[in-house]
């Protein structure tokens, strides 16, 4: 489905099966090499990508600098990913199609895992990344869309919405109706009149704050994630 949807590209110039281990071996290694050394180049290294190179002892000082940014900030951009609830048991079809339509996000995240891969120690041959790609989720990540994703809840904005009126200097029924819902105006004012009069002030702000937090959350540069994690458990 992948090399379908051109999502994949398969480097298949020079190999041959019928040549022996040790061969297949060397061609592996040569491309892996020859990707490192591309300036215009960004590699994943998957765990037997990572653990062969780190095995070969051909980069036993590292990797050059601009291939171990690379491949460490794409490892926290793809393993932020593969964090989120959804994405172990979703299908490849259902990945392709959010990977299509969510394109445009991930310019603000790829800005976003830039920031955070800079605050690792570990290189991207350390063994000890995995972990600290572990530890960025779920210190800094997984909070952060916990807060991304209630900030703009009914109940989140129905307490923005009280504090708003009472900045502007409405009473307490008024206030209490924004924290509930509008069912309870009848037993919380005194006259319909004063409740139509509490109900459209409500209504106001609340569509206000609802805008404002819809805009926040829009704006914040992880919402790519939220995204994703919408898309795949629909």
């Amino acid at each position: 489905m992948a090399l379908e949807a051109g999502s994949v590209t398969l480097i298949s110039d020079g190999t041959c099966f019928e040549d022996s281990t040790v061969q297949q071996i060397t061609w592996f290694r040569e491309r892996l090499t020859q990707a490192l050394a591309d300036p215009s180049s960004t590699v994943l290294l998957d765990q037997i990508s990572t653990d062969f190179l780190r095995e070969a002892g051909d980069y036993a000082d590292g990797l050059p600098a601009v291939a171990d940014n690379r491949s460490r900030r794409t490892a926290v951009g793809a393993g932020l990913v593969e964090r989120l609830p959804t994405f172990p048991d979703a299908p490849m079809s259902h990945i392709l199609e959010a990977r299509e339509e969510l394109a445009d996000g991930r310019v603000a995240y790829r800005e976003s895992v830039k920031e955070l891969a800079s605050k690792l120690q570990s290189s991207a041959l350390d063994e000890t990344l995995p972990s600290e790609i572990d530890e960025l989720w779920h210190d800094v990540v997984r909070p952060k869309l916990e807060d991304l994703r209630k900030s703009a809840t009914a109940t989140r904005v129905g307490v923005e919405t009280a504090k708003r009126l009472f900045m502007e200097g409405y009473g307490l029924p008024t206030l209490l109706v924004a924290i509930a819902n509008f069912s309870d105006l009848a037993a919380a004012l005194p006259t319909p009149a004063a409740a139509a009069a509490a109900a459209t002030r409500v209504a106001a702000a609340g569509a206000q704050e609802a805008f404002r937090a819809h805009a926040t959350v829009r704006r914040h540069d992880l919402v790519y994630l939220l995204d994703v994690n919408k898309k795949l458990r629909k």
